[in-house]
């Protein structure tokens, strides 16, 4: 049944685990952009990880979903579902669930980043990530089949992985690249600070980039040109992702059919070809009212730590002290504190009002009380909430458990210099020292038992098995056997570490993989065994394979675990 548009303006929640960072800051900040100007009113919602957050917060008031990565639970999503909520996802695949799913195309960017090397004569390159990323992971299948066209023959001295894509993941590479004595004359970084890092580090070791080594390094980021200004870089199109992410979402809700999976090309920006090298790293940025602005941009970076310390210390008080710097997303705030009532149900009752002129503390009554789902309570939509915009939510964290919401409403079309990404990051900051003071002040009445234990899932204790893979539905986790991953070639430790993680349909041949996943589907809903014929990709190559599903536990009638096992057919390429 297609989820109804209606009459009132549309509200689109954007779930985030950090709303900073080159990537999710940016299209966190797109995202909401683009809603706003299509007259829409937005609900963001940082969820402070991956994969472990479900509280229902303002959830009967969302109309549409847009989750970047994996920030929140499976099964919450799937509860999105159930209310008749379109959900669409960015970067991550929540398959067997009904998300279309939004990302770059991986290998698009890996062959622009590698035509543009050998055209230049390079034929020994290096590929640099963090592989138990999906995104880079993609990168590195498609580096490897890139070199096989060329007939280059893949072997380990051409991979070095890193624990992150952090700048410190680039110094690491760097100096595993010098100490390695390496003769490669190209380099390709999968991440943006992951290159910098690597030039960085280099320079430091006294080696300089030349038409003798060249680096190309993935993702657009504003601090390329000031770090590493002499690095080509393969822009994965943020802004288009973001606006891709909302149209299939407009249309879910209309009723229309989409594909499950949209990829965005990339581009590549060439180091030097601009006279201007800065311009192509902002052209798409929502912000240049504000960073153009010198008095607005050094009034929040002098400040980044004094005033979210003051604010703190006054126990919230003098949150709206900064009002006046972030008036677009500063109208009206609530502290909230998550309670349990007799028939251990969430609760969520507002205990502070922040307003320009005063702070407000709330007894613990019923008009400032609501399940979770059915927040803002009524003490919040009398003080007029609902009026604005925009809002913002900022779970607070007492012993790695949701305590309470920091909540923040605005009218994003006022005319203020407001920087989202500035707001957001005083907030997160004035948020984990409130948290900290929470640890340090703490009370027997302040514990474990007075907050909410969202998201404390078992782990799963997995015993391997021959040619198996086991997959947690609810978690989405995956992890291979041993002989599993030995059977499709991948037999050095190295390789090992790398897929040991990966999603099945990531070995399965593109022309084979829907009906893999009908095959799940089916399985799923007859809660029994299934198999299909597939092509799965052995090394570099396909072989005919049957893959067979195994319920493996039940819960409520649903399947929550599921084992494929692979059995290979015959030896030739498909």
């Amino acid at each position: 049944m297609p989820h109804r548009k209606p009459s009132r303006s549309l509200n689109i929640g954007i779930y985030s685990s950090y709303l900073q960072g080159f990537f999710l800051g940016e299209i966190v900040n797109q995202l909401r952009q683009l809603a706003i100007f299509k007259g829409y009113n937005v609900s963001v919602f940082r969820t402070d990880g991956h994969g472990d957050f479900d509280l229902k917060l303002g959830l009967d008031a969302l109309d549409g979903v847009i989750i970047l990565k994996n920030a929140v639970t499976v099964s919450f999503a799937e509860l999105m579902l159930s209310k008749n909520i379109p959900v669409v996802s960015i970067a991550y695949d929540y398959f067997p669930l009904d998300i279309p799913h939004i990302t770059t195309d991986n290998y698009r960017g890996m062959e622009l980043a590698f035509d543009y090397l050998v055209n230049k004569g390079h034929k020994d390159i290096v590929f640099v990530g963090d592989l138990a990323q999906f995104d880079l992971r993609k990168r590195y299948e498609a580096f490897c089949e890139l070199n096989d066209k060329i007939g280059v023959e893949f072997d380990e001295t051409m991979l070095i992985t890193v624990e992150n894509s952090l700048l410190v993941g680039g110094y690491q590479a760097a100096k595993e690249f010098v100490a390695r004595g390496c003769n490669a004359s190209a380099v390709i970084c999968a991440a943006g600070l992951l290159g910098m890092g690597f030039v960085k580090q280099l320079s430091s070791s006294g080696i300089e980039l030349s038409s003798k080594l060249e680096v190309v390094s993935f993702d657009a980021i504003a601090s390329m040109p000031v770090v590493a200004a002499n690095i080509t870089t393969v822009d994965t199109n943020l802004n288009v992702i973001a606006y891709r992410a909302l149209s299939v979402l407009t249309q879910k809700i209309e009723g229309v059919d989409v594909e499950h999976t949209t990829l965005v090309p990339p581009k590549l920006i060439v180091a030097g070809e601009s006279e201007n090298n800065i311009e192509p790293y902002m052209a798409t940025c929502v912000e240049l009212d504000t960073f153009y602005n010198p008095a607005y941009m050094k009034s929040i970076v002098a400040n980044i730590y004094e005033w979210p310390r003051e604010i703190v210390a006054s126990s919230l008080d003098e949150i709206m002290s900064i009002a006046p710097i972030f008036e677009r997303y500063m109208g009206i705030g609530a502290l909230s504190r998550i309670h349990m009532d007799r028939k251990n149900r969430k609760l969520i009752a507002v205990q502070r009002i922040f307003k320009h002129t005063a702070t407000v503390d709330l007894e613990l009554k019923p008009e400032n009380i609501a399940l979770p789902e059915k927040f803002p309570p009524e003490v919040l939509v009398i003080q007029g909430v609902r009026a604005h915009d925009t809002v913002v939510h900022f779970p607070i964290r007492f012993k790695e458990e949701i305590w309470g919401v920091l909540s923040m409403w605005g009218s994003s079309l006022k005319r203020a210099n407001s920087s989202f990404l500035g707001f957001t990051g005083y907030m997160d900051l004035a948020v984990k020292m409130y948290s900290m003071n929470l640890e340090i002040n703490a009370k027997p009445s302040v514990n474990a038992a007075t907050s909410m234990e969202i998201g404390d899932e078992k782990k799963v204790v997995i015993k391997k098995t021959n040619a198996k893979v086991f997959w947690d539905v609810t978690s989405g986790d995956s992890e291979w056997s041993n002989e599993a991953l030995e059977l499709v070639g991948l037999e050095s430790p190295m390789e090992k570490n790398i897929y040991k993680n990966a999603d099945i349909y990531e070995r399965i041949h593109e022309d084979d993989n829907q009906r893999v996943r009908d095959m799940v589907l089916e399985s799923l809903d007859s809660l029994k065994p299934a198999s299909v014929k597939a092509r799965i990709k052995v090394k570099r190559s396909y072989v005919q394979a049957t893959i067979q599903t195994e319920p493996d536990e039940l819960q409520g009638g649903k399947v929550e675990k599921m084992t494929f096992s692979i059995t290979l057919l015959d030896l030739s390429v498909g």
